[in-house]
């Protein structure tokens, strides 16, 4: 949702980020859509676990992260973008593993 004030603050980016949306919405055949631009990797990460998370169960939103115990598998790519996200997010790095790239059976049975 954009607001008066959001124009106010950012308004060259805001309506860059709105036109661009609606090329790629066009792009993919929907008639709405929404996103979020992020300005790196890191945030983009933190998105996504937030993202994921929530999906897994929306409940995290109003009883907080103790209902499961979560876990994180990335790449050694980007390791320390997701070992960032973790922190922000309040889980300790113990429960965090970093694995190069591997094939799809060597993940399977990793989890």
């Amino acid at each position: 949702m954009v607001t008066r004030f959001t124009y106010e603050i950012a308004p060259t980016f805001t309506l860059m980020e709105e036109i661009v949306l609606q090329h790629m919405i066009s792009k993919i055949g929907w008639e709405a859509g929404d996103g979020v631009f992020t300005p790196g990797g890191t945030l983009s990460n933190l998105y996504g676990v937030l993202l994921s998370r929530y999906a897994y169960d929306p409940r995290v939103k109003t009883d907080g992260v103790g209902l499961h115990k979560f876990v994180i598998f990335t790449s050694e790519h980007v390791c320390s973008s997701a070992t960032m996200s973790w922190y922000v997010l309040a889980y300790p790095s113990s429960i965090m593993s970093c694995y190069g790239l591997v094939g799809l059976q060597s993940f399977s049975m990793t989890i």
